[in-house]
């Protein structure tokens, strides 16, 4: 008589078959790869839903979709079937999972063609998966030949499954990342017009710490955020109409920590989406890349109704794009600057460089509400006079004051710094900046 666990192999690969046949398309099965020992573990099984959604979102990424038809579990352990248009280029991106992500090694990937037979790595000229514990090649011979005891290949199991619970989740990853960079933003001292560490600029209604006490109570959204675009259901074009209620009560948390005052209303805006497109793409995204999808998420926000917010008025009176243009496009302004955040090693320096360069090239709405062009012109001419010249410390203390006294504020720019400090964190995950 077959034991529970060979009867179960056995009914897997008559579903596998039966599913192949009844929708017509290759089929991909997800299976622990864990001793029969571990398979009914909790730590496994929370690991195998974490990777199976991981495993969805790299595949839709390259193009290849997977669209779940069966999910199971039975005395040989859970499994998650999946049907693809392409099955070689299903078992390829496969392999390249079991063997780059730090989860693979805990999953077998196996793909079936359009005709029910299965695809092995080396008929695609792939190489051989290792074993996990001594990390040979190819590591089947390891497994037949029993090379390694039970208690060493259990305990190399539960070092990859270790490993993994240590790593942050990457939306709560992305919610710090967006964190830092506002407080990175308002540390940058002095800073012309706007609030620093030093004083409150342009501003009688905050000061520093409301500022930190407004950038603590984001933290959470932004998070709340990646997790929502990594909701691979959602298409791009319509995360914005998804992410608005989450906008609308970050406002409220926003507005609470601060008794009332609008700190950081852009940045909801402009990192909220930065930070869904990051959650959708995943911790091996690169700023361009990031910045292409948050514009498909923004470009919606171009067909709102016209608002009456002190940037939108502007935008209606100057014909200038403001926040939404720039998001919509991809944030051109911010991606400019971060070579200037590569610039010197220390964040303060390199902040006022990128800020002064965002105050030259940006038609900042919040300038243009309080000062006119005439205000914008004067700006902009004193930043670069400053980056010209190398920043003097008695200029620019000059032109603080100046600022101050004409009661310019470049709130767009800010906003920018700190987008531009978010996908520095993105591009150079290993840098001292973050």
């Amino acid at each position: 008589m077959q034991s529970p666990v060979l009867l179960a192999r056995e009914l897997r690969w008559h579903t596998r078959q039966a599913l192949v046949r009844a929708h017509g398309q290759a089929l991909l099965s997800i299976t622990l790869r864990v001793p029969l020992s571990l398979r009914r573990d909790g730590r496994f099984l929370d690991a195998f839903e974490a990777l199976c959604a991981r495993v969805q979102q790299c595949f839709k990424q390259e193009g290849c979709a997977l669209t779940p038809v069966l999910c199971a579990r039975d005395a040989d352990g859970p499994a998650r079937h999946y049907v693809l248009q392409d099955a070689q280029a299903g078992k390829r991106l496969a392999a390249a999972f079991e063997e780059d992500h730090p989860g693979g090694l805990l999953l077998d990937i196996d793909v079936l063609d359009a005709e029910g037979q299965p695809l092995d790595r080396e008929g695609l000229h792939l190489q051989p998966r290792a074993c996990v514990v001594c990390g040979a090649r190819p590591g089947s011979p390891c497994i037949v030949g029993k090379v390694h005891s039970a208690h060493d290949t259990q305990a190399a199991f539960l070092r990859v499954v270790h490993r993994l619970a240590l790593r942050e989740p990457w939306p709560d990853r992305i919610g710090r990342l967006a964190l830092r960079s506002l407080l990175y933003e308002v540390s940058i001292s002095p800073k012309p017009g706007l609030v620093d560490r030093f004083d409150s600029g342009a501003h009688s209604d905050m000061d520093f710490y409301s500022y930190l006490d407004s950038a603590l109570s984001l933290q959470p959204y932004f998070a709340h955020c990646a997790r929502l675009g990594a909701d691979i259901d959602l298409a791009a074009d319509a995360l914005l109409t998804a992410l608005r209620p989450l906008g609308l009560e970050a406002e409220q948390a926003m507005l609470q920590a601060t008794g009332g005052v609008n700190t950081h209303r852009g940045l909801i805006f402009s990192l909220g989406i930065l930070s869904a497109a990051a959650g959708r793409l995943g911790p091996d995204c690169a700023a361009a890349d990031l910045c292409a999808l948050a514009g498909q998420i923004a470009a919606p926000s171009l067909q709102d109704a016209p608002g009456d917010s002190h940037g939108q008025q502007a935008n209606r009176r100057y014909g200038v794009p403001g926040v939404r243009g720039e998001a919509a496009l991809g944030f051109p302004s911010a991606l400019a600057v971060l070579p200037l955040l590569n610039s010197d090693p220390s964040p303060d320096r390199a902040g006022l460089r990128a800020l002064l360069a965002l105050m030259v090239r940006v038609q900042d709405t919040n300038v243009l509400y309080r000062a006119g062009e005439e205000g914008l012109r004067f700006m902009q001419q004193g930043a670069r006079a400053l980056l010209d010249t190398e920043i003097p410390a008695g200029y620019l203390t000059d032109f603080c004051r100046q600022m101050t006294d004409r009661r310019i504020s470049p709130g767009g720019c800010a906003d920018l710094l700190a987008v531009a400090f978010f996908l520095h964190s993105i591009d150079t995950p290993c840098s001292a900046l973050t």
